[in-house]
């Protein structure tokens, strides 16, 4: 595969038609999409709806960007705003509430409807370095909680949107089209990722069996690419390895672990032909080497105890409870890990993750909302150094980390760049390809790859 044609970035550039950015009609197709799928969660929301914010009563406007602080007539809205964001706002629906309430009612479990009195909101916080200039960015959506906490904002010279977390987050310099985060939001409604709590609360669900579904033919695509190479070697094992489980049922019922990564293992095949190694240094599992390992690990609190000095231990139910997807073929040794252990103890080292009986390799990272994502641990020191960039402008908390499918996809990628090199056992090479602390190599001819441009298709959320 040509190089050149996987280096393509996925977020559309800030220098692009500025019309483009930000299409009223098409933003405002898709908001509204939104407000339909939450009166269909919650259909006692459908008679509170009404088209275009402007109309809806509100309190006074203020600029609080200056000093002192001005209030804002609707007249003033397209100079302040732009034409088009002036008629996006005309064009959504919201919810109108008793007059006074200006929170309104959540669109996603994150975040509301714009609001006009909220879009100066925040300007008692900075948002960029000192001595540049903020009043180009407004609070479109705000959090689901509080317009204190932050939401989705716009840059209305530049036309794009990033979540920012109040206090203490400051505008990246970059960001993304508004109906990428609305075609983004709108999915997670459609594929089930948000949904209708007890409570009447919106929330998301850690995973979803779409994520497995692909994650699952990320797995046998990986497996494809790496057996196309080893055709010209002499290879172990039987064509029938293919049809079996990775693990088998009796063997994964015993054991504890978040919900994603069983029901990965429930689906995932066993590779054929004695396939060892899947990525440098990184192996899978059968029943024997799992039952193995996690029979030596005991029940979750043995292993929380046993593990409370590296890292806090989120929680101990089993959906939320890591696991290894892929073990590395060495470990940490008991010295280095203890010294270690010792150097930090109170710490955030390796936060919420159990390491298994000294097990490096991919382990799953279950949490709140993204129980599919995954972190490798190629070292003791850094386990952060081979992730696609964390941060999502669409989501609150920074983002979400890699997730399994994406990781298996990258590492499909490298092997078709012949990045990786494959021989009878499979990818050549060891942990240490991942132990650099960066996400940029250099290949045998001198070419620089630059590993946060070739993740593989655009997320989807």
């Amino acid at each position: 595969m040509d190089l050149s044609s996987r280096l393509s970035i996925n977020i559309p550039s800030i220098a692009a038609d500025l019309e483009v950015l930000l299409d009223p009609d098409l933003c405002a197709s898709l908001h509204n999409q939104i407000i339909e799928q939450v009166c269909l969660v919650q259909p006692s929301l459908r008679r509170l709806v009404r088209r275009n914010v402007l109309a809806i009563p509100h309190s006074e406007i203020h600029d609080r960007n200056y000093e002192p602080s001005h209030a804002i007539t609707e007249s003033e809205l397209p100079d302040i705003l732009g034409i088009a964001l002036t008629d996006f706002l005309g064009k959504i629906d919201v919810f109108e509430f008793p007059e006074g309430d200006y929170h309104s009612h959540p669109m996603t479990p994150y975040s509301s409807p714009p609001i006009l009195p909220n879009l100066w909101s925040f300007a008692d916080h900075r948002l960029v370095k000192r001595g540049q200039d903020q009043s180009n960015l407004i609070l479109l959506y705000s959090h689901a909680q509080s317009s204190t906490s932050g939401g989705l904002f716009l840059d209305t010279n530049e036309q794009v949107a990033n979540w920012l977390d109040l206090p203490g987050s400051f505008w990246p310099g970059n960001g993304i089209p508004l109906s990428e985060v609305l075609r983004r939001w709108l999915f997670m409604w459609e594929v089930g990722k948000f949904h209708l709590l007890e409570t009447g609360e919106f929330g998301v669900r850690s995973w979803i069996d779409k994520e497995v579904d692909e994650a699952v033919e990320a797995w046998e695509r990986l497996v494809v690419v790496i057996e196309a190479r080893r055709t010209v070697f002499h290879r172990s094992g039987s064509d029938d390895d293919e049809f079996r489980p990775m693990i088998e049922n009796g063997v994964l019922q015993r054991y504890q672990g978040d919900g994603f990564s069983r029901h990965f293992f429930a689906m995932a095949k066993k590779p054929p032909h004695g396939l060892k190694f899947v990525a440098p240094g990184i192996t899978t599992w059968d029943s024997t080497s799992f039952q193995a390992v996690y029979s030596a690990a005991g029940d979750n609190r043995r292993r929380a105890r046993q593990s409370h000095r590296l890292g806090r231990v989120i929680r101990e139910e089993e959906e939320h409870t890591p696991m290894i997807i892929f073990p590395a073929a060495n470990e940490i040794p008991a010295e280095v890990l203890e010294r270690r252990a010792a150097d930090v103890s109170g710490s955030q080292w390796m936060d919420d993750l159990i390491i298994v009986e000294r097990k490096l390799g991919l382990y799953s990272t279950p949490g709140d909302g993204f129980g599919n994502t995954v972190t490798l641990i190629a070292d003791v020191d850094n386990r952060a150094c081979f992730q696609r960039c964390d941060r999502c402008p669409w989501l609150p908390n920074g983002g979400r980390k890699t997730t399994l499918k994406e990781m298996l996809e990258i590492w499909t990628v490298l092997i078709e760049m012949d990045v990786w090199k494959v021989d009878e056992n499979g990818v050549v090479g060891g942990l240490e390809w991942f132990q650099r602390g960066t996400n940029k190599r250099q290949l045998e001819d001198g070419t620089e790859v630059d590993l946060n441009l070739i993740w593989g298709p655009e997320v989807e959320y």
